[in-house]
């Protein structure tokens, strides 16, 4: 297992992003947890209007994180060497349209995971030279893995400016952990060698593994 790790780490791997087509994960268990959540539980997102650096005219993204945590988010914790930690893990819910280019600077490696909506190249996220829109340089989509037969999670590099082109007709929800303290470039090297993961936890999971 640990030695088809690297090679499947170089599959759409980019200065940008890394898709992971081995980390499978139960899409449907998070669907049903993300359906419990309570409305009120759900905010707005705090950069939605006031500092992004291009004004554009989108709705506001609205993001989760006051929820029970699933045996999913248990196992997720504990599947990798370096922890993620707790406060990281949330749902992010993008509307029709998507959000303009931005940076996360506190986020420096970002795992995410398609939950609920549509994905692929009808709202991929999307990774910029500069601010302007126009100034596209990559195109990240969400599509179905060969390994897991489930939508594949992508890691990214959060510093780069991104954004979402959301150009279905529905809001689509992730589930976004990081790495706040390790740039993209270390996560995705682990995870290349496989020094990353724990994988006597990895066989215990039941809800997110890398096969």
């Amino acid at each position: 297992m640990k030695d088809g790790i690297q090679k499947l780490a170089e599959i759409r791997s980019t200065q940008y992003c890394n898709e992971l087509p081995n980390l499978w994960f139960d899409r449907q268990y998070l669907i049903e947890h993300l359906e419990s959540i309570e409305e009120d539980e759900w905010y707005v997102f705090d950069c939605g209007k006031v500092r992004w650096t291009v004004q554009e005219s989108f709705d506001p993204r609205l993001e989760c994180k006051n929820y029970s945590w699933s045996e999913f988010h248990e196992e997720i914790a504990l599947l990798f060497n370096i922890p993620i930690m707790p406060d990281t893990m949330l749902y992010t819910s993008t509307p029709i349209g998507g959000t303009p280019p931005h940076q996360d600077r506190n986020r420096r490696a970002v795992l995410n995971f398609p939950v609920h909506g549509k994905f692929g190249l009808d709202s991929p996220q999307t990774f910029f030279e500069t601010f302007d829109r126009d100034t596209v340089e990559y195109t990240m989509p969400y599509e179905k893995s060969d390994i897991t037969d489930e939508l594949a999670p992508w890691l990214f590099n959060g510093p780069k400016i991104h954004g979402v082109t959301n150009q279905s007709d529905v809001g689509r929800t992730i589930i976004t952990t990081c790495w706040r303290h390790n740039t993209y470039e270390e996560i995705r090297s682990k995870i290349a060698d496989g020094s990353l993961i724990n994988w006597e936890q990895n066989e215990k999971n039941k809800r997110v593994k890398f096969l």
